[in-house]
């Protein structure tokens, strides 16, 4: 039988904290909100620091483990910790994702991410990795992962998909014939062979990628467009080089 903690006004202050990026980076830990996202962190048995409950939700039937500590929260602390305008009263609080850049890259396919800054595009593009079979996402300088917008907007997909900060200029330098770049000047990927290369790099919104290692990278590719937009939103764009990078294994 699950026993509830009532929340004290010294873990309020704790757990209040990691609704900062500076407190879940010094704490190592951030925090998911509403029963999708805490079911999906239980069944891919990540490691639950916390659970913290609205005093009015039923909590028999959330599936959670014994050993997870469960405060339960009134209704002003909770709105403390809550970024939802209307929250579902269950917040699951988790140990930061940290991977190390695999050695055998043989047959992967990453994205590499430069300066992706928002948290919507990054949950969405999280979401297509998932669906369509992209081996991990490497980042350089974009929003934080942990951000509630981010995690909530990846769908609990942000679980399942690797991510790196690794040193970019060393992946450029060993792997230059391997990377290709997005622009809007580039190869229309219909005409190019995608399953021949390992990384793709995606820009920045506003300012596409970063010109010090742009010029790096000597193979630009374009989605073709036969309509008046100017371009295509970032995540939208991840998701058909995303599926055309499968379509040609």
């Amino acid at each position: 039988m699950i026993l509830p903690i009532p929340l004290s006004s010294n873990k309020l202050k704790f757990f209040h904290h990691l609704t900062t990026k500076k407190g879940r980076e010094k704490e190592g830990l951030f925090m998911i909100e509403g029963k999708k996202l805490v079911q999906e962190a239980i069944q891919e048995k990540l490691n639950i620091h916390s659970i913290i409950v609205h005093d009015k939700l039923d909590i028999q039937n959330l599936n959670i483990p014994e050993n997870v500590n469960i405060y339960i929260a009134k209704e002003s602390d909770f709105q403390k910790l809550t970024y939802l305008d209307n929250p579902e009263g269950i917040l699951g609080v988790i140990p930061t994702l940290n991977y190390e850049f695999p050695q055998n890259i043989h047959n992967k396919k990453f994205f590499i991410l430069d300066h992706i800054q928002d948290p919507g595009n990054l949950g969405t593009i999280f979401r297509v990795c998932d669906a369509l079979n992209i081996n991990g996402l490497i980042l350089n300088q974009c929003v934080e992962v942990f951000n509630p917008k981010v995690i909530r907007a990846s769908m609990g997909a942000v679980f399942r998909i690797p991510f790196y900060s690794s040193n970019i200029h060393e992946i450029i330098s060993l792997n230059t014939h391997k990377i290709l770049k997005t622009e809007l000047s580039g190869i229309p990927i219909t005409e190019i062979n995608l399953s021949e290369y390992q990384f793709i790099v995606l820009g920045n919104e506003a300012n596409g990628i970063q010109s010090t290692w742009n010029k790096q990278i000597p193979i630009s590719i374009s989605i073709p467009q036969s309509g008046k937009a100017e371009s295509l939103n970032v995540g939208i764009a991840c998701g058909i080089l995303a599926w055309e990078w499968n379509k040609k294994i």
